[in-house]
This record gives C-alpha cells, structure tokens and sequence, in this order.
C-alpha cells in the first residue's frame, strides 16, 4: 500500500494508466546499478529517484571494461557493431574532442526513460537498437542492430574477455584498474539479492 506521502509525490506517475499504483510499488521496490556517475548517469540517477526507484547504486571507477559494455536481454553489444576498438590514441574522449553539457544529459535522461520502461514492463524497449542523436538539426535516427554469433565480446564468457591496450587507454585515469569494476559489480550484485 502506498502512504499517503508517496501518493502526493508520485501522482503524476501514478496518474499514466500505464504506471498506477500497482507499476509505482514496481517502482519503489526496484533496484538499478548506474554504471558511471558522469554525464550519462548523473542524469539517469536524478530521474530515476525522482521516479521513485527504491535502490540506485553508482559505480563509477573511469575506465572503461567489459562490465559497462551495453550486454543485455542477448541484445547486440557494442562490438557486434565496432569489431575492434580503435588504435590508441584515434578515438578522442569528450575531454579532447569536447561535447555540448545538454547533449549528454539528454542522453542520460533517454537511458532513464529506458529503464523506467523496463522496470515497469512497458513500451518497446531500445534492445536492439542504436539510437543516434544529430544534435545540430535536432534528429534522431533509430538503426537495428543484429548480434553477431563471432563477437568478441558476448558471444563467450564475459571472464573470458580481455580488453586491448586502446581499450584501457580510452580511460582518461591512467591508473585504471579494470578488476575494480568486476570487484563493485559483484558486491552491488550481493547486497540486492
């Protein structure tokens, strides 16, 4: 049963027929791991506790890993798309190439919608899907992905994955220790079982 706090705060999610109360309890007792606190994910965590998702964890330790790879639902993962990683030093990171602050918290704001509609079992899901954003003319462009049966990534055990060095160099943190993420995971995974 909702209280009547919870009633008086959520009354716009509750009010869409597709959510009501029955999808807000869904909501409350909710757990979701945000993987990177930054542009993306710090507006993920506001919507989503601003939604009423009971449990947010964040997990940001700046480097990239096989962890955080969009795997999910045995959708495609992103390497199904980009083979191999780009040599060291071609791929610029947002901090040498640069990127428009609203770009990316629109983004992150998308990546809440999908996670809203996820928890509550509603909508189709972007699984499958690459969502690209034109920001200069204010598009969008939708484009199915297909898995591929040879990918590196998630087609074998996740264990037995091994990121290259223009993977690790990727990361802006040079001290990087890709075992920190599989170390966080696991633990967020014990505590909300």
């Amino acid at each position: 049963m909702l209280t009547d706090q919870q009633l008086e705060r959520y009354s716009r999610n509750i009010l869409l027929s597709q959510v009501g109360g029955k999808g807000q309890k869904k909501l409350l007792a909710a757990k979701v791991l945000i993987i990177g606190a930054g542009g993306l994910g710090t507006p993920a965590a506001q919507y989503l506790a601003a939604a009423g998702v009971g449990t947010i964890g964040i997990a940001d330790a700046d480097i990239v890993d096989r962890t955080n790879l969009q795997r999910q639902s045995d959708a495609p993962c992103f390497r199904c798309i980009f083979t191999n990683p780009p040599p060291a030093g071609s791929a610029p990171t947002c901090g040498e190439a640069g990127v428009l602050g609203p770009v990316v918290g629109l983004m992150g704001t998308l990546q809440a919608i999908e996670c809203l509609k996820y928890l509550l079992g509603i909508g189709r899901l972007s699984v499958g899907r690459l969502l690209i954003l034109d920001a200069e003319l204010l598009e969008l462009y939708d484009v199915d992905l297909k898995k591929r049966a040879d990918c590196p990534v998630c087609s074998v055990k996740p264990e037995a994955v091994v990121l290259t060095d223009g993977e690790q160099l990727l990361c802006e943190n040079k001290n990087c220790n890709s075992s920190r993420w599989a170390v966080l995971i696991n633990q967020y995974a014990t505590l909300i079982r």
